[in-house]
Parts: C-alpha cells; structure tokens; sequence
C-alpha cells in the first residue's frame, strides 16, 4: 500500500471513529411521550422471577450534575424510563427536615422520594399486568431531622400498600 493510501485511510478510519464516538452519545429515548406498552402482559403466567430479563436503571432518579461533571446517570425521568420499559429501579435517598429526598452521593436530585413513589404506584394502578422492583437505599446521613430513615420510609410507603406485595428490608449502614 502506498504512503497516501495509508494515510487516506489512517484519516477515514479517525473520522470513522469521531462518529461513532459521537453517536454513541446520543440518548436513546425513542418516543417517550407514548403510553406505556404492558410488555409484561406478554409474559406467560408460569414465568418465574429468575427467568426474566427485566430491563432497570443505575440511580434512576439521577437526572441533575454539578457542570455536567457528576452526579447525573439518567437522561430521562422515572416517568419516561417506565415508558419505555424499565421496570427495576434503583433509588438512593437521604432524609432531610423528615422528607426523604433523592440523591446520588451528595448530590441532590431536586426531587422527594413521595413524589416518586407516587407516580410508580400510578403506573402500577393503570398497568396491573406489570410489576417493578424497587431497590431503596439510604445513600447519605439525615440531617436535621426528628424521624429515623426507616421511619420516614415506612411512613412515605404506607398509603401505597394495596400494591406495595413484599418488602424485604436488608439493612445497610451509610
């Protein structure tokens, strides 16, 4: 091969990179406006836990950073990631002035775990042929607050228990 062979595709192979690099980066959310799809519907009532694959989200309530540098794992709400078919949820909390809020590290998400529950427990009531698995995590100490963690949680969760089935509590230290 030539010298100018070489280098022409030395630079089509770089550009070639650049632009997958660059399309890797575009989020994936289709048209996350739509009603759910029930894909669990489809599920034979035989199936069983350990059989499925069920699509989830690392931090799902990580929707805010700190100048973009960290603190953000999620593009899109809890709303939209139901939407489009997640159903596992890990969602890490902190109490404050007796609300729990959620967080990812320090970083507060500008939202309430109340809200959040709130509109899980909405999509469960208008899609009974789904369920979502919930891993709740105290992610940082209390602060300022008259009500323990486990409290505050059993108390945001207590108005949802026509759906709320089984709750394992494993406890972790923060």
């Amino acid at each position: 091969m030539t010298q100018k062979k070489k280098l022409t595709a030395g630079i089509l192979t770089f550009v070639l990179s650049i632009i997958t690099a660059l399309l890797a980066m575009i989020p994936i959310s289709g048209n996350t406006t739509k009603k759910a799809d029930p894909w669990m519907s489809k599920l034979p009532d035989t199936a069983k836990l350990h059989e499925l694959s069920l699509p989830g989200t690392h931090n799902s309530g990580a929707t805010h950073s700190i100048f973009d540098l960290t603190g953000r794992c999620q593009d899109m709400s809890i709303k939209k990631q139901l939407n489009i078919g997640v159903r596992f949820f890990d969602i890490r909390l902190q109490l404050v002035k007796d609300k729990l809020n959620i967080v990812h590290s320090f970083i507060d998400q500008k939202q309430r775990f109340s809200s959040t529950i709130k509109e899980l427990y909405t999509f469960i009531k208008n899609n009974p042929s789904e369920f979502l698995i919930i891993s709740i995590k105290q992610e940082e100490e209390s602060k300022k607050s008259t009500k323990s963690f486990e409290n505050a949680l059993i108390d945001t969760l207590t108005p949802y228990t026509d759906v709320v089935d089984t709750c394992v509590a494993l406890p972790q230290t923060v």
